[in-house]
């Protein structure tokens, strides 16, 4: 198959509601389709799930283009732009993560974090995040309305990280500000206004982080920083830029799977009443909510050189958006894709953590937390009533999530 002119992408109001209609319209085109997301460049969108999991384990897309094409290293992300001056202390931060290293830099990094996301690390873990949701709900009572997100899918998932981290979970309401400003950066809708405040931000949070690290170098303590600083395997800016990175995507994302999954629940009652029957399944239920609303929507790679995929020719430098939530709805793979089943015996095919090498480090620890959370919560609201017809979904592109969900319940 030759390459076609390609669809310039555009984001209305209507995406934020219901991407998914989006993401039906180019599979219908193709699991591969030519598209131009910004002004002259050329991209391949992929929605096919075998296709995006294939380039995800595939050495020749990577993230780390420069290393192949040198001249791309001042192309912004991909974007046919350069990066301002007042930037540069956030990409230089962000060009340090292991999210955007490739190969042997990329384990380097990984490996001294790892360790405390392992299932054995995460089974400890669950009886203190059940202790923790308890004690956020018990927080709730005597409230006749609450916001799941501000009052609960948010401060657990916060907690969990900065006391793995080390960090005080006093400053918790600094990390939502910090992490918000920081994690619409990785989005294609970011302004340039968005990215000077964070390139402000990312210097707070390296200031923030430094003295941490002096702490730990001085004493050290049972947490992952100390971890990261015995491991030796990273220079300070590098253990800096790994801590943002922790803070941010380690609790981001679940605050997304929980809001996100316990929408989808009150939108889909005989799903939760099947819940409240058989709490055994909410294992299969939070995979479920994984493919069915993702936080991630999709990730990105470059070709690194001029190659032939699935019968489309990707040039050298090109750039592929893998449509993570597209794939979670590919007709190919899942029956009724858009119907969401608590049972469904294949839910955990799911894209949603991506795969190969960059598959996600916090997936165990993401799923026990939503598991946890979750169960924890339908058994102790009753009357549970949503207070919004229509939710307002945050404007992000790359993350799908609530910026509130207004609840009327009953607290047992």
């Amino acid at each position: 198959m030759s390459n076609t002119q390609s669809i310039v992408v555009q984001f209305t109001p209507d995406f934020f509601v219901d991407p998914y209609m989006f993401y039906r319209a180019f599979y219908d085109k193709g699991v591969i389709v030519p598209v131009q997301m910004f002004e002259g460049v050329e991209g391949m969108m992929v929605t096919g799930l075998q296709e995006v999991e294939a380039i995800l384990k595939d050495s020749r897309f990577v993230r780390e283009i420069e290393q192949y094409l040198p001249e791309k290293k001042d192309d912004w992300m991909g974007r046919g732009t350069g990066v301002p001056e007042q930037w540069l202390p956030l990409v230089e931060m962000q060009r340090k993560w292991m999210l955007m290293r490739d190969g042997a830099e990329h384990t380097r990094l990984r490996n001294p974090v790892q360790r405390a996301f392992t299932p054995a690390v995460i089974d400890r873990l669950r009886p203190h995040i059940e202790e923790i949701s308890n004690s956020l709900i018990d927080s709730m009572k005597g409230k006749e309305t609450v916001d799941l997100i501000a009052d609960y899918a948010f401060p657990l998932p916060c907690i969990v990280i900065a006391e793995l981290l080390g960090v005080p979970s006093v400053d918790r309401e600094k990390f939502k500000d910090w992490s918000t400003a920081l994690i619409v950066t990785l989005d294609p809708t970011v302004t340039p206004e968005q990215m000077t405040l964070a390139a402000q931000v990312s210097v707070e949070l390296m200031t923030y982080f430094r003295g941490l690290l002096n702490e730990r170098r001085a004493e050290p303590k049972d947490d992952l920083i100390s971890d990261m600083v015995r491991s030796g395997q990273m220079t300070d800016d590098e253990l800096l830029a790994a801590c943002v990175l922790m803070l941010v995507a380690g609790h981001e994302t679940t605050v997304n799977l929980i809001g996100n999954g316990m929408l989808t629940l009150l939108r889909n009652p005989d799903q939760l009443q099947k819940l409240v029957e058989d709490p055994s399944l909410y294992p299969n239920a939070v995979e479920e909510m994984l493919r069915f609303e993702p936080p991630v929507q999709f990730t990105q790679r470059f070709a690194s050189q001029d190659l032939e995929f699935a019968g489309r020719q990707f040039k050298a430098g090109q750039v592929c958006y893998l449509m993570l939530a597209g794939a979670n709805r590919d007709p190919r793979v899942f029956e009724e894709p858009n119907t969401f089943d608590v049972t469904r015996k294949n839910a955990g095919r799911h894209i949603s953590f991506a795969a190969g090498a960059h598959f996600c480090i916090g997936a165990n620890l993401a799923r026990a937390e939503a598991q946890i959370a979750l169960r924890v919560l339908c058994e102790r609201m009753k009357e549970i009533e949503l207070l919004a017809d229509n939710v307002q979904w945050r404007p992000s592109t790359g993350f799908r999530g609530l910026a509130e969900l207004p609840l009327r319940c009953k607290i047992d």
